[in-house]
């Protein structure tokens, strides 16, 4: 509804129009208006773009994902792997994988090591809710679970091979992200090594090394593992010690008898290798 003094009227009295100076106030919100809109619409954009490149990857998931469930309970997170910054596959129990979508587009979860779990109408009880539990991150970042999901890995081989295209010849090859930072802060040199982030669907774990659990270590190996586009491990090996040698020798046996979801390269004969973190944590 427009202001008296903007919509100015006086019946059968002409007048000289009067020029109209904005407020300051007025000015400065405008000004303000237009420097959140410049900022923003980058961003909306790029979420746009990443929506789209969300749902390739996610459907490819969902062909074998169940009917969304409103709730989970569970012991304790046995595994959990992101998908991308809006969907992540978890594992409540060895045989027991989820696809769960979330509300929005979650920063930094492809770099994260752990994760909490959080129901702010029910807490302390492990049940997973489409409705009120959200994913907090390292950085106290929390994401809305939007959906859940059973998946079913046993009907992997009815959904496509991943298709991997023709890396850039300037493409530097280390592995992915801050995750993989060595203790001095320094990124590994550039191997040659095609590196990937694929989905396991088959991850015995490592039994906890009984030197070290007496002694009270824990911490986290870095394992790489060179996968076939069939999705088994060719090989694996140390990529960042975990501070304990009992430790890396069982994350590097755990992650050989690992298994990935299949893919199809640009580059015939190329393997791809898989930056595996094991966590051994103490109770």
């Amino acid at each position: 509804m427009s202001s008296a003094r903007s919509c100015y009227r006086c019946p059968m009295i002409l007048t000289r129009p009067r020029k109209l100076r904005p407020s300051p106030c007025w000015s400065w919100c405008l000004a303000l208006w237009l420097c959140l809109a410049t900022w923003l619409s980058p961003a909306q954009a790029e979420d746009e773009v990443d929506e789209g490149q969300r749902s390739e990857q996610y459907q490819r998931f969902e062909a074998i994902a169940g009917q969304p469930q409103a709730s989970v309970r569970f012991f304790r997170v046995y595994y959990w792997q992101p998908v991308d910054e809006h969907s992540l596959v978890l594992w409540l129990g060895r045989e027991e994988p989820y696809l769960v979508n979330l509300r929005e587009r979650c920063y930094n979860l492809m770099k994260q090591l752990t994760l909490r779990i959080a129901d702010y109408q029910r807490p302390g009880r492990n049940s997973l809710r489409a409705t009120w539990s959200q994913i907090i991150t390292d950085d106290g970042r929390s994401c809305r679970i939007d959906s859940i999901r059973a998946l079913d890995f046993d009907r992997i081989k009815q959904i496509d091979p991943r298709f991997i295209p023709r890396s850039p010849a300037s493409a530097k090859r280390r592995p992915l992200g801050d995750i993989a930072i060595s203790s001095d802060g320094e990124l590994p040199p550039d191997d040659g090594r095609r590196w990937l982030n694929l989905v396991s669907i088959k991850m015995p774990q490592p039994n906890y090394p009984r030197s070290a659990y007496r002694r009270g270590r824990s911490g986290i190996a870095h394992v790489a593992a060179e996968v076939a586009p069939d999705g088994s491990v060719i090989s694996a090996e140390l990529l960042i010690s975990s501070g304990t040698e009992a430790l890396d020798q069982a994350a590097v046996r755990a992650v050989r008898q690992w298994r990935f979801e299949t893919y199809r390269s640009e580059e015939p004969g190329e393997h791809v290798w898989v930056q595996v973190p094991i966590v051994f944590a103490l109770p």
